[in-house]
C-alpha cells in the first residue's frame, strides 16, 4: 500500500525529510519520548536502513524522519526535485508491517557532453 510520493525539497535534502501530517498515521506509534524508529527497505538495493521519527510539535500532527534519512538521501545522490515513494507492507506469517522506499529522479541534464 503506497503511504505517500514526495517531490524533495532543500530541507528535506539538507535537514530532514518532513512527512506530510495525513500519513503520519502509517507510521508505527510513537513512544512516551514522540519518536520511533523503523526499518525501511531501499526498493533498488534490498539495503535495510533505520529510520528515526519525531513528531514536529505538539500543535503540529507531522512527523519528521531525522535519524538515517541523510545517510540515505547521500548514499542515493538525492537532489531537490527527486522523488520517493514510501510503501507499507503487512508480513501475513508474523503480521508485522514493513516499509519500502523507492527513488525517481529528476531529469538532469547530461554533463558528459
Amino acid at each position: 500500500m503506497a503511504i505517500f510520493t514526495k517531490t524533495l525539497s532543500s530541507s528535506d535534502i539538507e535537514r530532514r525529510l518532513t512527512i506530510p501530517g495525513d500519513c503520519a498515521a502509517e507510521f508505527p506509534p510513537f513512544h512516551r519520548d514522540q519518536h520511533n524508529e523503523f526499518n525501511v527497505k531501499d526498493d533498488e538495493s534490498g539495503h535495510q536502513w533505520i529510520f528515526r521519527c519525531a513528531r514536529q510539535s505538539a500543535t503540529n500532527y507531522g512527523i519528521v524522519i531525522n535519524s538515517g534519512w541523510l545517510q540515505f538521501a547521500r548514499s542515493k545522490n538525492l537532489e531537490v526535485g527527486d522523488k520517493i515513494h514510501f510503501q507499507k507492507g503487512l508480513d501475513h506469517s508474523t503480521r508485522a508491517h514493513h516499509y519500502r522506499i523507492g527513488v525517481t529522479k529528476k531529469n538532469r541534464p547530461n554533463n558528459s557532453e
